[in-house]
């Protein structure tokens, strides 16, 4: 059985996305050159892995915005900006990034 690490304010999740998420997409879902918010990192049940931290480490935190630039020719994998960052991003891990988009400025 996994054992989940304690950390101060931490801005991820290892369960499914909470009822306030209903309206957040995963980055993966976005279209291309689509802006958007990053709401939560949620795990899918059952993973093993450090792919949140990682995602978190790599600056895929709330309230930061992200772009997806490019999907690969069979969509696997995706191409993300974040920050100043742009990160190739497998399916799997790009389905951890809860966002919601971000309107254009008129």
């Amino acid at each position: 059985m996994r054992q989940s690490k304690t950390l101060p304010d931490r801005p991820f999740s290892d369960s499914a996305p909470p009822a306030g998420l209903r309206g957040a997409c995963a980055v993966s879902e976005l279209p291309i050159a689509q802006e958007a918010r990053v709401v939560a990192l949620v795990s899918p049940p059952g993973d093993r892995s450090d792919t949140i931290e990682r995602l978190a480490e790599l600056g895929f935190v709330p309230g930061e915005r992200v772009l997806l630039l490019a999907r690969a020719l069979f969509g696997d994998p995706i191409a993300v900006r974040v920050s100043s960052g742009t990160f190739a991003l497998r399916l799997q891990e790009a389905a951890c990034i809860r966002v919601e988009r971000v309107a254009a400025a008129s």
